[in-house]
């Protein structure tokens, strides 16, 4: 992963927030539909086919559980995907997310973020996520993280 730098505390403490609640949505998810484990998540995604196998099961496989986790993952103020996975190094599943950062304007039509998300920490790929999230001003940034929160409060009591 890369070392991020932040100018703007606020857009770090959004950071934070998002990866807290995408955490506790991914908990949610794993343990409702994987019994509580993740290496039954993580196991869906890994296939072995031989060059020459032309079964397109060995594809669909781990598509459709790419889109079951997206549809289901049910991040209230932004769509969310899931790139890939990996394990880390500690032997932790990192998840390479991108979010559409409808949040920021009603008819964002720019770039989406794209980021690693271990725990709860999320880590961007490109410094430059990070700076153009440090564009938007912090009277935005409050409201955003407000919402955030709201999100991880309400939204985790009524899936609990």
């Amino acid at each position: 992963m890369t070392i991020n730098l932040y100018k703007k505390e606020i857009v770090k403490e959004f950071v934070a927030e998002l990866g807290t609640l995408l955490s506790i949505r991914i908990s949610q998810y794993i343990r409702k539909f994987k019994q509580d484990d993740e290496t039954k998540f993580f196991n869906e995604f890994v296939i072995c086919p031989f060059q020459d196998d032309y079964d397109r099961d060995y594809i669909k496989y781990p598509a459709n559980a790419r889109k079951h986790f997206e549809e289901k993952l049910d991040v209230g103020f932004c769509y969310v995907e899931l790139s890939g996975l990996a394990l880390t190094n500690e032997k932790s599943i990192e998840y390479s997310l991108t979010c559409h950062p409808y949040f920021l304007e009603e008819e964002y039509d720019g770039d989406s973020l794209d980021f690693g998300l271990v725990g709860s920490k999320i880590t961007f790929y490109h410094q430059s996520m990070i700076d153009f999230l440090e564009q938007y001003d912090d009277e935005t940034w409050k409201n955003i993280i407000r919402n955030v929160q709201k999100e991880i409060s309400f939204g985790t009591l009524k899936r609990s």
